[in-house]
């Protein structure tokens, strides 16, 4: 169950590939039958994926680099715009079904065209997305659903629900997040359209968990639930600010019960909120140096990528990620970059050791080698939590190079999360060379560790 789990993570780098896949023009009426393997090659650069574009070492160009600095409803607009009007629908469908059923994760060119088909054909596209729908709905095809279903689509949504019993979670996903853009009142008319008590219960009790949006609704929330739902709505009121509608809730025709608890709880919650406030305010005073200090101590990949001192400081060296892509690029170094952050930023020399641990978290993976090399001889004592933390981002071969350059690179006993996905992410494109090349892997240890995992040599 496990490596199941790991195997499923381990698949994600097939997002990187999904655009290089869907490379090539759209097909449209006179070119239904997608690009050739030789086109898919040729294909512009700036189609292939950020990591693609540089393990592959090809330049990035004017065009790649625009499409890095987009988010991806950028990038979604973009992919919209390329298709032609007359596009081939029965092409984009071939499409769509390919990718999904190689389990190959959504991409901005994959959700333009299930958003082009949504819009020609919303009754195709939708049962085409319920034989594919898993347990959880997929974020970009739903939000796809949710611009259908507020362009008109959520007078169907009753309708919806009971023909795509599969699509079920997907559709109230969906109109859960158009309700909470659009509001309290809208939130009501629409559960009011819905026939079945638990389809909309499930709308009420997600938006109106939020006190702004249930404000002013609570009563005629309360009337469309029966007693159970109104006891699991009250006893579900984990947004510590629903404090500021006590009078309202209690006004509201809840079970006496529930409303007992909710009037204990209700002081708990104002003191935790007014504490959260406190925190978050004092927090934003702290000097940017202040809140990086310590980075880099320990802190696994997922953990780098989400500190909440990024925010600031990108905002106080907005051109530091163009700096890191010059390293990458091979027109600057490094150290280079370090003394461009100190020159912009003064108070950066205090935590000269965190900046070194940053800068290499941006880089590492495109010359694992050479960067290596740097942070041991510039990084302090604690080189190694750096490669360990970043190892998730290397190709397996990377990591063979790695070891073959530097034997002073231990690993500790247990394999280290980043070098089982690379690993898993072979295995399961070409398990037999993947095998074949742990078996060359010049760490005996490792090498053993490895083959248990995939050689099965000694396991199940």
């Amino acid at each position: 169950m496990r490596t199941r789990g790991y195997l499923i993570l381990a698949l994600l780098p097939l997002s990187h590939a999904t655009a290089w896949w869907m490379g090539g023009r759209w097909p449209d009426a006179n070119h239904a039958s997608g690009p050739s393997k030789k086109h898919a090659e040729e294909a512009d650069a700036s189609r292939w994926s950020v990591a693609e574009l540089l393990r592959r070492g090809r330049p990035l160009d004017e065009a790649a680099r625009a499409n890095i600095e987009l988010g991806f409803e950028e990038r979604l607009k973009a992919a919209r715009d390329k298709i032609p009007q007359d596009a081939d629908l029965s092409a984009l469908i071939a499409r769509c079904e390919a990718a999904l059923a190689e389990d190959k994760q959504t991409d901005a060119d994959l959700v333009a065209a299930f958003g082009f088909w949504i819009d020609r054909d919303p009754d195709g596209a939708l049962a085409w997305l319920s034989r594919f729908s898993k347990e959880e709905p997929d974020y970009y095809l739903s939000g796809q659903l949710t611009r259908y279903l507020g362009e008109g689509g959520h007078s169907r949504l009753n309708q919806l629900l009971a023909e795509l019993p599969r699509l079920r979670k997907t559709l109230l996903k969906s109109a859960q997040d158009l309700a909470m853009a659009r509001g309290g009142e809208f939130t009501l008319a629409l559960a009011r359209t819905l026939t079945t008590p638990d389809d909309r219960f499930s709308l009420l009790n997600h938006v109106f968990q939020n006190p702004e949006l249930a404000r002013g609704h609570l009563a005629s929330a309360r009337a469309m639930m029966n007693d159970r739902q109104a006891s699991e709505f009250i006893g579900s009121l984990i947004n510590g600010r629903m404090w500021v509608l006590a009078e309202e809730v209690m006004a509201a025709g809840f079970p006496e019960e529930q409303l007992r608890w909710y009037e204990e709880q209700a002081p708990g919650w104002k003191l935790g909120d007014e504490r959260q406030r406190l925190a978050k305010e004092q927090y934003a005073a702290t000097p940017l140096e202040e809140k990086m200090r310590g980075y880099g101590r320990g802190e696994n990949h997922e953990q780098r990528s989400h500190m909440p001192w990024q925010q600031d400081f990108h905002r106080t060296l907005p051109d530091f990620l163009s700096w890191c892509y010059e390293v990458k690029e091979g027109r600057s170094t490094p150290d280079e970059v370090l003394t461009r952050v100190k020159a912009a930023w003064p108070e950066a020399a205090s935590v000269d050791r965190e900046l070194r641990s940053y800068i290499f978290d941006q880089v590492f993976w495109n010359d694992p080698v050479e960067h290596l090399q740097w942070i041991r001889q510039t990084g302090g004592e604690e080189w190694q939590k750096d490669v360990l933390a970043n190892l998730v981002s290397l190709t397996p071969e990377q990591i063979r190079s790695l070891m073959e350059s530097d034997s002073r690179l231990e690993f500790p006993r247990e394999l280290p999360r980043g070098l089982h996905y690379s690993f898993l992410f072979w295995n399961h494109k070409d398990p037999e060379g993947c095998v074949e090349a742990i078996r060359d892997f010049p760490d005996e240890e490792l090498r053993a560790q490895l083959l248990k995992v995939f050689g099965r040599e000694d396991g199940p």
